[in-house]
């Protein structure tokens, strides 16, 4: 079943601690199976760095309310040592869960290892109610009193409909049972929880099925993994898979919305089966070859075939593609493909939210016509809702904003109204505004490009007056 793993020092199994200095088998590793070390102590080595850059920016993502759910695949004990030292460079814990069924219980033991339960429902029910948390916890001792049947009266009325308010009565009232309790109604108990409990301080769940596991089952559990982003976006999400099992699930996926979201999350590791991760378009895909040579054309460097590869895969292109053709190399052999660990340098800082936001931001930068002239995830200069206004690609000289939309812009309906009034924002503030879909930067490459250089030709560029010598 599924376990608690303590990323990477310590892990529990089924109760007990495992220090972790190596491969070992012994009393403290119950079934007779062994504790691998996760990582070593919890250093980021070279070779994971580019894919703790890319969970770093899925964080960003969840901080910025965009559901994401990390997908890892390659070697399974790689990608869950991979996560669990990113896990620990946050100070975080990592549940895991084998299927959908295992994780609200592992999930919430996790929680309850970590964290003082009934403390946090006692701030959370004095900050809903306005009761100091003494008189809160004087409530709870006294039982059944009238003061404390009007506290509750005043907590219950103040829930927001994800039922966070019973949850922090079965937390102050019976502690022992609220997982049992919450466990009725997924995904709100993650929704409840993490309101009670800030999400900064709860664990991360991963999916990491086994041999034995079906691919519809991981299908369902998939699915499962995708509502509960949905519904609590700022909790971290990781699914762990083979190249085998993540290729079966793209061929047989029946749930578009999942798929996209899951390819959104996509990082590669190193060392995989070649060609296995694939598409049902294939990478013969006409729309493909016609932006290699768009890009051959263009005589970009290899780095930038590279970033464009890593864009392909995460929006699920599949085979190999080069700068001397999609089924070419660039200098030696053709990389795969996907965001591939080794492809590119690690870049501890890097802002972009999306594999195809990076690979037209590099692109743009190389071209002299648009060289020089945007920036990564920008500010436009104003504040939009509760925040700094940010752009995807941001030409402030011309007064151009670029967005590259995924799929959530147009699957969640709050998320589309949100982007029209961020365009109506950045129009009042002097901006051309043009969005492209994250799959047309890959296969209509040829289209953007056009669309973007001729309004860079019509925009005069505003540059700032010189200072003083």
């Amino acid at each position: 079943m599924g376990q608690l793993e303590r990323s990477p020092t310590e892990a529990t199994f089924a109760g007990q601690s495992c220090r972790r200095s190596g491969s070992f088998e012994g009393p403290a590793c119950p079934d007779g199976r062994g504790c691998t070390a996760l990582g070593s102590a919890g250093k980021v080595t070279q070779r994971s760095a580019p894919a703790i850059t890319e969970l770093d920016a899925h964080e960003r993502r969840r901080q910025g309310g965009v559901p994401t759910v990390s997908v890892l695949v390659g070697a399974p004990e790689r990608g869950a040592s991979v996560y669990a030292s990113w896990a620990e460079r946050g100070g975080r814990d990592v549940a895991v869960a084998e299927s959908a069924d295992e994780f609200w219980p592992q999930w919430a033991s996790a929680l309850g290892r970590l964290a003082d339960l009934r403390q946090s429902a006692v701030r959370f029910a004095s900050d809903r109610t306005g009761w100091p948390p003494e008189r809160v916890q004087g409530c709870v001792n006294q039982g059944a009193t009238k003061d404390a049947e009007r506290f509750f009266r005043s907590l219950l009325a103040t829930d927001s409909g994800c039922g966070e308010t019973h949850l922090c009565r079965a937390l102050l009232e019976a502690p022992e049972e609220w997982a049992t309790t919450a466990a009725r109604k997924p995904p709100d108990c993650f929704v409840g929880t993490t309101q009670i409990v800030p999400t900064g301080n709860c664990p991360c769940l991963m999916l990491r099925p086994t041999a034995d596991r079906g691919p519809e089952e991981f299908e369902s559990s998939a699915r499962e993994m995708a509502r509960i982003a949905e519904a609590a976006p700022g909790l971290p999400l990781v699914i762990v898979l083979s190249d085998g099992s993540w290729a079966d699930y793209l061929s047989a996926a029946s749930d578009d919305r999942t798929r996209c979201l899951l390819l959104e999350g996509l990082i590669s590791l190193p060392g995989g089966e070649p060609g296995v991760v694939r598409s049902p378009l294939g990478a013969d895909d006409p729309a493909l070859a016609s932006s290699v040579k768009v890009l051959q054309g263009h005589k970009a460097p290899p780095g930038v075939f590279r970033r464009f590869e890593e864009a392909a895969r995460a929006l699920g292109y599949g085979g190999e593609v080069g700068a001397a053709g999609v089924s070419g190399s660039m200098s030696g052999p053709a990389a795969p493909v996907g965001r591939t660990e080794g492809a590119a340098e690690p870049r501890e800082t890097d802002v972009a939210r999306s594999a195809a936001e990076r690979f037209l931001f590099e692109l743009l930068s190389e071209l002299p016509e648009t060289r020089g002239l945007f920036a990564l995830n920008a500010d436009p200069g104003f504040r939009f809702g509760n925040r700094q206004a940010e752009v995807d690609l941001l030409a402030d000289g011309t007064k151009l904003a670029i967005e590259i939309d995924g799929f959530h812009h147009f699957k969640d309906p709050e998320c589309f109204r949100r982007d029209r009034r961020k365009d109506v924002a950045l129009q009042r503030h002097g901006y051309l505004v043009m969005r492209f879909l994250a799959d047309d930067v890959v296969s209509r490459l040829e289209e953007i490009l056009k669309a973007v250089l001729e309004v860079v030709r019509t925009r005069p560029v505003r540059r700032a007056p010189p200072g003083p010598r």
